[in-house]
């Protein structure tokens, strides 16, 4: 996701990904409550997107299962506003890495 972000864009890790995410974002040059957030509900993913202003943002999900049963309503946002670019493997279940970008870039 860092090498994928344009000026400006911000980094969001959704739900299930937000705590790996929290943890490597540091040393990929991403700082907490700077250019790297965490969303687990609804309003805050529209929230952090009305904040980022004209950049825009790249969002990071895991587990999409999860965020299909226990975040509905999340899952149909990032699939109206964002379009998957790239997913990274798992060790276990469904535990890939899915990078958002916004629609139309």
């Amino acid at each position: 996701a860092a090498s994928m972000r344009e000026p400006g864009d911000v980094v969001v890790a959704v739900h299930t990904s937000r705590q790996g995410v929290a943890y490597y974002g540091p040393g990929l040059g991403l700082a907490l409550g700077e250019d790297l957030f965490l969303a687990d509900s609804l309003e805050d993913l529209d929230s952090i997107v009305a904040e980022a202003g004209p950049g825009g943002a790249i969002l990071l999900t895991s587990m999409p299962r999860a965020l299909r049963i226990l975040r509905p309503d999340m899952q149909a946002r990032i699939e109206g506003g964002w379009t998957s670019s790239r997913t990274f493997a798992a060790t276990i279940g469904d535990g890939q890495i899915s990078v958002w970008t916004p629609r139309g870039r």
